[in-house]
């Protein structure tokens, strides 16, 4: 099991991925799914009810 301070440390790295890649489209030129939306949610999510979401 990993501590909470580590927690905080590999979803900071995930935002940090997310937000330095590069679009790979300009905007509202095309349509491609993507889930990246529902987990920045659950990031907000976990920090705002202090709660760690799913494993």
């Amino acid at each position: 099991m990993s501590s909470p301070r580590s927690d905080r440390s590999d979803r900071s790295e995930t935002i940090d991925i997310i937000a330095k890649r590069p679009l790979t489209w300009a905007p509202w030129t095309t349509f491609a799914y993507s889930d990246v939306d529902y987990l920045i949610l659950g990031l907000i999510v976990e920090q705002l009810s202090e709660q760690r979401i799913g494993h």
